[in-house]
């Protein structure tokens, strides 16, 4: 498992991994094996918690644009919660806050 993955937790149809400390091409690779080895349980919600996690680079974004489009063809759905203000810019700046769900809690995320 990746580092930087701080806890997995099932919460009902759906799987919830929170993430901690900075999502660089450092971490990338593993965290996206994990992630990937996550949707092969398909799960109807992925959520990713991404309250602590300080920086994201390119190559964390990938990883979860990638995650987003296994689960989209499974029929899953990736959520994203949490995301701080530099976190939730990259997002923003590159316009993929139009097709990621963001949400603000876990909560909001884990609503049907």
């Amino acid at each position: 498992m990746s580092e930087i993955i701080k806890e997995i937790r099932r919460v009902d149809d759906a799987i919830v991994v929170v993430v901690a400390g900075e999502l660089t091409l450092r971490e990338a690779p593993k965290f996206h094996g994990a992630l990937l080895e996550l949707c092969e349980e398909s799960p109807k919600h992925l959520v990713v918690d991404l309250s602590e996690v300080s920086f994201i680079d390119s190559s964390g974004v990938g990883t979860l644009t990638d995650v987003f489009r296994k689960l989209n063809k499974r029929g899953g759905r990736l959520a994203l919660v949490g995301l701080r203000k530099m976190v939730r810019s990259v997002f923003e700046i590159t316009r993929l806050d139009q097709f990621l769900a963001i949400f603000d809690t876990e909560e909001e995320a884990l609503r049907p």
